[in-house]
């Protein structure tokens, strides 16, 4: 089985992609919902987060206080960095732990997908076998996010300067998949899924000849 990794910059559509994934019965693991259940569920991450940012960045329910960590990270780089020093290896640790049991539970699958907005920036691709990254004309994913969030260009402008630039993701991609509404998106995934089944019989041919 393949471990690949789908990224994108915001209002890509790279998890609309992934439902289409999903529809041809590949597993999907959201790296970003799954950092916001460990951040909320896992003990050690959270007594890490309190001491790192203090007691507020909990409410009384122990809920995760996202506004009060966003406020006190911003502008502060180092904090920044420190915080993600707590929650990436977890996050990775954990989707290593999903592969191992998507093996175990499905030895015939010829890939798994990894979804991760900052599959780059977080340097948690190192592992994956393919990476493809979706792409949108600016424009569009603007629209996209003012759609969805309710915010404003000047808002979604900072939230892109947090992650790379997609051409420079596309310079490290595997597979780029345009989802700008135009470029036929079910025949482009189609197209990048038959390529990793065949990546996938190459490899067990591989491994058969050199047994």
């Amino acid at each position: 089985m393949l471990k690949i990794g789908i990224t994108g910059g915001i209002g890509t559509g790279k998890s609309f992609v992934c439902e289409i994934f999903k529809l041809m019965n590949i597993p999907i693991y959201d790296a970003d919902s799954q950092a916001k259940r460990l951040v909320t569920e896992n003990i050690e991450i959270k007594a890490e987060i309190v001491k790192l940012l203090g007691a507020e960045a909990y409410d009384k329910f122990g809920v995760y206080n996202r506004i009060y960590v966003a406020n006190t990270i911003f502008e502060n780089e180092s904090l920044k960095n420190e915080l993600n020093k707590i929650i990436h290896p977890a996050v990775q640790e954990d989707a290593n732990g999903w592969f191992a049991k998507i093996l175990k539970s499905q030895p015939h699958l010829p890939y798994a997908i990894k979804e991760a907005a900052i599959l780059f920036e977080s340097n948690s691709h190192p592992g994956l076998d393919k990476i493809i990254v979706v792409d949108a004309p600016l424009s569009l994913r603007i629209q996209r996010i003012q759609k969805r969030d309710q915010i404003n260009k000047g808002q979604i402008l900072a939230r892109m300067k947090n992650q790379w630039p997609n051409e420079k993701k596309i310079a490290m991609a595997d597979f780029v998949i345009y989802n700008d509404g135009q470029a036929g998106l079910i025949k482009q995934i189609e197209k990048v899924h038959h390529e990793l089944i065949k990546l996938t019989s190459s490899k067990l041919d591989t491994q058969t000849f050199s047994n």
